[in-house]
């Protein structure tokens, strides 16, 4: 799941860059990257309380729920990136 999931991020900061306007494109990526690292900080701690309250298996299958809710947010991304350019 990592391996898997290890190509998001650098997707993630690529299309931010792209779909932001040029003067707020630093910030943009710089939010982004701030959110992946609260990712990493706390997602651990979250998923190992998951785990111990629910089951390991429960924690795979919310992580497996927030990797699914990314591809909804490219989408919503890729749908305002599409009307910016016009």
């Amino acid at each position: 799941m990592g391996i898997g999931a290890s190509v998001i991020a650098p997707t993630a900061f690529s299309l931010v860059g792209r779909y932001a306007a040029p003067e707020a494109r630093a910030r943009a990526v710089a939010r982004a990257t701030l959110l992946g690292y609260f990712g990493y900080f706390f997602g651990p701690p979250l998923l190992g309380f998951l785990a111990g309250t629910f089951g390991l298996r429960a924690a795979f299958v919310f992580a497996a729920g927030a990797l699914l809710v990314i591809i909804a947010l490219v989408a919503i991304m890729a749908g305002h990136g599409s009307r910016a350019q016009r």
